[in-house]
């Protein structure tokens, strides 16, 4: 999904050994990515007609058909799909190209190229909804229906392939581990062995372009968010993180229903599915219940401090301590640690 890191990937992988292509052939920077957008931009416009073709582009995808892949008013653009990637990658051992609308169109491409591993950059929607409003003016209910179908489309799609999954949060909070984590699944791990690499990418994580930073716990509770997309986001915040959730099967088929669902609503969901939809639902009602304690814990203590407060003992032990101490101290004996507690207990009480 744009604004989702995707740049920010491609150029850690570019980095760490993937070539991307000629440089006269990648999308110059602009301002709303001034860092480079690390993008074939034959690729991408080859992509931009293929959802052309069914009536769509990037921002108003279109239904596709089932079997749309296959398509005989595909065969120009295979052809020239082809001829392209002949042409740009051929005798490359170690090579990708980066492009948001790929999350649409991967079976088309997997046609073709059957032995693929798969990168997958994720943000909470709330973020990307907000991005892509400030820069497309895209309201943000219809950003988060974008969000849903891209996200759940590169899940569903390379849920029997090999990939990883990049949380965007992770560059600014650990990009060194994001890294690793990349180059473990490349292979390529001795990249960053170079001083130069790492502080290339160090220089491409740009804390000043990070605009919108809400919380998790905000994400899943925010009421404009669709239960699918929240569901969607917690399966994609557990990925990042290494927690099971069953088999890829499962969460793939989690994501071919949220996909199947805005084309028709009526494919009945496997037992495999609805297992982990019940999964998801538990955990987000787990957190609800477990902040609805915290904050009635929290109320309780503040009225019980408030009574302690205000009681006649509180008042007597602040004064007993002030006395202590001072008799203490008229005693002229060396500090101890009871004279320090007391000191302690003093500066506390002070506080209150």
């Amino acid at each position: 999904m744009a604004r989702s890191g995707t740049s920010l990937t491609a150029r850690a992988l570019n980095l760490l050994g993937v070539y991307l292509g000629p440089e006269e052939a990648l999308l110059q920077p602009r301002q709303a990515n001034p860092g480079g957008f690390w993008e074939h931009y034959r690729l991408m416009r080859l992509n931009e007609r293929i959802l052309h073709t069914f009536g769509g582009n990037w921002r108003d995808p279109p239904l596709l058909p089932d079997g749309w892949e296959a398509s005989a008013e595909l065969e120009d653009e295979r052809r020239e799909a082809e001829q392209l990637l002949e042409d740009t990658f051929a005798g490359r051992t170690l090579w990708g190209w980066k492009d948001p609308r790929n999350s649409l169109t991967l079976p088309f491409w997997q046609r073709l190229l059957p032995e693929m591993r798969y990168v997958v950059c994720v943000r909470n929607p709330i973020d990307v909804a907000a991005s892509i409003e400030r820069r497309d003016g895209i309201p943000a209910a219809r950003a988060f229906e974008l969000w849903l179908l891209y996200v759940a489309s590169a899940l569903a799609h390379t849920a029997a392939g090999d990939r990883i999954v990049i949380a965007y949060e992770d560059w600014f909070e650990d990009w060194r581990g994001a890294a690793e984590r990349l180059g473990r699944f490349l292979s390529h791990s001795e990249a960053l062995d170079s001083p130069e690499t790492t502080q290339r990418i160090a220089e491409a994580v740009q804390s000043e372009l990070w605009h919108h930073r809400t919380a998790a716990a905000d994400v899943l509770s925010e009421p404009r968010l669709p239960l699918e997309a929240r569901s969607l986001y917690l399966t994609t915040e557990l990925l990042t993180r290494g927690v099971y959730l069953g088999s890829e099967e499962a969460v793939g088929e989690f994501a071919i229903g949220l996909c199947a669902g805005r084309r028709d609503g009526r494919r009945r969901p496997s037992p495999e599915r609805r297992e982990l939809e019940r999964r998801l639902r538990e955990v987000v009602r787990e957190r609800d219940e477990i902040e609805a304690r915290a904050k009635a814990d929290q109320a309780v203590l503040l009225e019980t401090l408030q009574r302690v407060r205000s009681s006649t003992s509180w008042r007597l032990g602040h004064g007993a301590a002030r006395g202590l101490r001072w008799l203490t101290f008229r005693g002229g004996r060396p500090e101890s640690a009871l004279d320090r507690a007391i000191a302690r207990l003093e500066a506390a009480l002070d506080k209150r």
